[in-house]
């Protein structure tokens, strides 16, 4: 099984932080416009920065398998 390396971590915190906040801006920007925040729709902001994450460390991962 291949370990998560520490350059893979970094690169997925800077994807997550880039595309996490172009799909929060997308998804919620009347929150941000109106100044009116949500506890739910906080918890669905941090989902969104998770999911980018994820899908970074797993594609870095798992992109030498062959």
């Amino acid at each position: 099984m291949n370990r998560i390396k520490k350059t893979n971590i970094i690169l997925a915190l800077k994807i997550s932080c880039i595309v996490g906040t172009i799909l929060a801006l997308i998804n919620h920007y009347d929150m941000f416009l109106s100044g009116n925040f949500e506890l739910s729709r906080i918890a669905k902001i941090l989902v969104t920065y998770i999911i980018p994450f994820s899908v970074s460390i797993y594609s870095s991962t798992f992109a030498k398998r062959e």
